[in-house]
């Protein structure tokens, strides 16, 4: 019995994380929406337009990331928000052709390491 509750405390884990990344990711798209406004010249329709779908977003991410700090503590929640950095990254290379340069890996993996260590001692 002992173990069957060990694999259900394990795989509500994962699905825990999984929920938060997902909510990391969402929060790195606010990111492209910002930038994509940034193309825009001040209060023209299309940079207000940008800016409402951005505040939108912030929105949903404020009450998704209640619902995350609901199921994991918060200094493992927010250690992993750093990951948004690297999604980031991510999005401005596939999307606006930017350029990833050695320092802009190096520091992903000393993200990526950090996050590890700190879920790790959560465990």
């Amino acid at each position: 019995m002992k173990g069957t509750r060990t694999a259900l405390m394990r795989s509500d884990t994962y699905k825990n994380y999984v929920f938060l990344h997902i909510g990391i990711v969402f929060y790195s798209f606010i990111a492209l929406i910002a930038k994509q406004a940034s193309g825009y010249n001040f209060f023209s329709f299309e940079f207000l337009m940008f800016i409402s779908i951005e505040f939108f977003m912030l929105a949903v991410y404020a009450v998704l990331w209640q619902k995350i700090l609901k199921k994991i503590d918060a200094s493992t929640a927010y250690s992993n928000r750093a990951a948004a950095i690297i999604w980031t990254l991510l999005w401005g290379a596939i999307f606006f052709q930017e350029e990833l340069s050695i320092n802009n890996l190096i520091g992903a993996a000393v993200i990526i390491f950090g996050i590890v260590m700190v879920v790790k001692e959560d465990e």
